[in-house]
């Protein structure tokens, strides 16, 4: 955190022969009831805010804004956080600068990554990174916008490194990210975009393994996903790909009719060979989502999640057995949260116990009318285990959440919230009312 704070200061120094300075500070309280616990949409992708036993949560927020030209900004954002519960602590929500022009986007720190589909998404759009745990501390260089080639065509591109520093099997373990994009335009009306994105956990110091490989000939190796050349690494990377690997194929196509723009998409989950070889299909998520204008109406959404196929080895299924590790023992998770889509559970190494194969049909809507905002989603989830230590028979689970909001004038905005979800074999049904008052000055 020093180097963070150090180029806080040197960015406030800097910022004294801008042009503009922006200053925008915002506080909230939220204030939650339910039996044993919350809803589940009430917590889930919420950046780690809250957990189901939450009832109360207070943030603060001082944002400054810094115009160093008409194409040029520094951007720095802090926010803490107390939120009782499971965790009942202090925690710094977010903290981070962040550098603008018109070619990239460079952001150092605690950032949370922008809300997509009007906050719709059961993973906000990103089946890898769904905004369903805390945000990890790191830096990301990113394109501002997609860069034209020629007449049609242009890419996109993302660079990231961050740290995972929470209480871990493999302690100090760092997550290397990428991604890269093309979009054609078949017209200003209609287009469609293929995107890779990489994400690899690597180094640190394992319990069992030791000092994992963590150097500069390493991190080409985990970019490059080639085997480890440390004859010190486990035996498992020298065999395979150095690191924990996991990506995705996305599959995006925009069109517009009338005052109605709508997208249909397709997120094609990997871990390893298998996945990369589509031997998995059709495990992913499969989504579409419309954005009407001039309508009370705003958006509505419906995504499918199928992660039942799991490649594998030859003609056996289940051995991906997503979001696991044998190495990175405590998965795709952080701070005891899943990163990725928040319906699977990572397998428990130590206990076997997990839920890696769901399926479930997810709906968003959001709709308003004069000083109103309304938002309502709803989920459908089939839970099936693993193949290894499958849930017989199956857990069904709806899950329910409404909130309606009123923006006054001068007094900053209302929120009411309500929620029930039911759980098959459990014979309960669990329901949640919260309140939401957030002022910005």
């Amino acid at each position: 955190m020093k180097s963070l704070l150090y180029s806080v200061i040197a960015l406030c120094f800097l910022s004294t022969y801008s042009q503009k300075t922006t200053y925008n500070t915002a506080v909230s309280a939220e204030v939650y009831l339910g039996e044993d616990e919350l809803p589940y949409w009430f917590y889930t992708n919420q950046h780690g805010q809250l957990d189901a036993q939450t009832n109360f949560l207070g943030l603060a927020e001082q944002n400054v804004i810094f115009n160093l030209s008409e194409n040029s900004s520094i951007e720095l954002k802090g926010g803490l956080l107390y939120s009782d519960g499971i965790q009942d602590d202090f925690i710094i929500d977010q903290l981070y600068a962040k550098f603008k022009n018109k070619w990239v986007i460079a952001s150092l720190g605690v950032f949370h990554e922008e809300e997509e589909l009007d906050g719709l998404s059961s993973t906000n759009n990103n089946i890898l990174w769904s905004g369903n745990s805390r945000s990890l501390p790191g830096i990301l260089v990113e394109a501002n916008a997609p860069i034209k080639l020629f007449k049609g065509l242009s890419i996109d591109w993302g660079l990231g490194h961050y740290e995972l520093n929470d209480d871990r099997d493999v302690d100090g373990a760092m997550v290397h990210y990428k991604r890269l994009g093309a979009t054609y335009a078949f017209s200003e009306k209609s287009k469609f975009t293929i995107e890779v994105q990489h994400f690899v956990q690597w180094g640190g110091t394992s319990p069992r393994f030791g000092e994992l490989p963590s150097g500069f000939s390493d991190y080409i190796d985990i970019f490059f996903a080639s085997r480890a050349g440390d004859e010190n690494a486990p035996e498992g990377e020298q065999i395979n790909a150095l690191g924990n690997h996991l990506g995705s194929f996305n599959l995006n196509y925009e069109g517009k009719i009338g005052d109605a723009t709508f997208q249909l998409y397709h997120q094609h989950l990997f871990e390893d060979g298998s996945g990369t070889s589509w031997n998995n299909f059709p495990d992913g998520l499969w989504g579409s989502y419309l954005k009407l204008d001039n309508s009370i109406i705003k958006s509505v959404l419906y995504e499918y999640v199928h992660t039942i196929n799991q490649g594998g080895f030859g003609r056996r299924n289940g051995n991906d057995d997503y979001f696991k590790n044998g190495i990175y023992r405590s998965g795709w998770r952080y701070n005891g949260r899943t990163i990725g889509v928040p319906f699977i559970i990572p397998t428990n190494i130590d206990t076997g116990t997990g839920t890696t194969r769901v399926r479930a049909h997810h709906l968003g809507l959001t709709a308003a009318y004069k000083k109103f905002d309304f938002n309502f989603k709803a989920s459908y989830v089939q839970s099936l285990g693993t193949f290894i230590n499958p849930i017989i028979p199956k857990i069904e689970t709806i899950y329910t959440y409404g909130s309606t909001t009123y923006k006054t004038e001068t007094y900053g905005a209302i929120t009411l919230l309500a929620g029930i979800d039911a759980i098959s074999g459990a014979g309960k049904t669990k329901y949640g009312l919260g309140f939401q008052y957030k002022y910005a000055f």
